[in-house]
């Protein structure tokens, strides 16, 4: 068996010049991320559009969500936080027009 970093197969994780992850996801669960540009409090998150339709429904709301802002120079002044989380989405407060890293842990419906 070949040996492979995680950046040979998750476009996310080479994108950010991820070699690796630490850690573990539950069995059946899967670790994916976008990046998105803040509109400000109360953005309406939905998976389909964020990861262009690679991702469109999770299996259930329990899933985990990490933000992370990574705007060029950046000072987090508000921390990101994301509430009212669906099969479908999650809405997110958030700097408006800055970039933010989103990774989303759970299992995936479709």
């Amino acid at each position: 068996m070949k040996r492979r970093w995680i950046k040979d197969f998750c476009p996310f994780a080479k994108d950010q010049g991820f070699l690796s992850v630490i850690g573990d996801v539950a069995p059946g669960e899967i670790l994916f991320g976008f990046s998105i540009v803040s509109t400000g409090a109360g953005q309406v998150v939905v998976f389909s559009t964020a990861t262009s339709g690679k991702v469109h429904q999770m299996k259930d709301n329990r899933y985990r969500v990490q933000i992370s802002k990574c705007s060029a120079g950046s000072i987090v002044t508000t921390e990101a936080f994301h509430y009212n989380q669906t099969k479908i989405g999650f809405t997110m407060d958030a700097e408006s027009g800055q970039e933010y890293d989103v990774v989303v842990i759970g299992k995936v419906a479709y």
